[in-house]
């Protein structure tokens, strides 16, 4: 079995043991607290299946966790993976469409991601707005003064594509690896753009 596979498990345990007690987030957060099992790259997959779990899970009404996991994966991913692959190879040729035609595909009504679309300020696009719950947002690092030029010679020689903020700030995608390129906490410092 995959690692993909024992992350899914992990994440359909997470998401049924999950009561809306406290924010998902704490709940996360305590649940790897006590397995310690897990890595941070592990982690990290597991999170990340959860939360595009709850993304489109308004989207799929009654739908079973099961399905809803498929569909997550599907939506989220732009490659091929084993999951997909053996659950449903019939979507394979569609992997790489945008978010909008994948919707279109799966038959998902884009407004039932976000169901609260009477409550948008008229100046917000609707589709924008509600599109973007479908995109991971982008990992901001800030460059620790003197180290400018280091950091960038290194995301260039490794092929990792970076888009400038500004002096001290770039942009990743947010499944760059950039924790075996750079040093964490002594050239960059992962943070939020704001």
């Amino acid at each position: 079995m995959s690692r993909l596979y024992s992350h899914i498990q992990t994440a359909k345990t997470i998401i049924s043991n999950y009561q809306n007690e406290v924010p998902f987030a704490y709940y996360l957060k305590t649940f790897f607290s006590k397995e310690k099992k897990y890595g941070s790259k592990d982690r990290k997959s597991i999170a990340s299946i959860c939360f595009q779990y709850f993304r489109i899970s308004n989207a799929m009404g009654g739908a079973s966790t099961d399905e809803k996991l498929l569909v997550a994966i599907f939506l989220f991913t732009n490659e091929p993976n084993d999951f997909l692959i053996k659950e449903k190879p019939e979507w394979l040729g569609n992997i790489h469409l945008s978010q909008q035609e994948k919707l279109a595909f799966l038959k998902l009504d884009l407004y039932k991601i976000f169901p609260l679309q009477n409550e948008l300020s008229p100046e917000i696009e609707r589709d924008d707005f509600t599109l973007s719950f479908l995109v991971q947002p982008k990992v901001f690092v800030r460059i620790r003064p003197g180290k400018e030029k280091k950091v960038k010679e290194k995301l260039k020689q490794a092929a990792i594509q970076f888009e400038t903020i500004n002096e001290h700030c770039l942009a990743f995608d947010n499944h760059a690896k950039l924790e075996t390129v750079l040093q964490m906490n002594k050239e960059v410092v992962i943070q939020d753009y704001s």
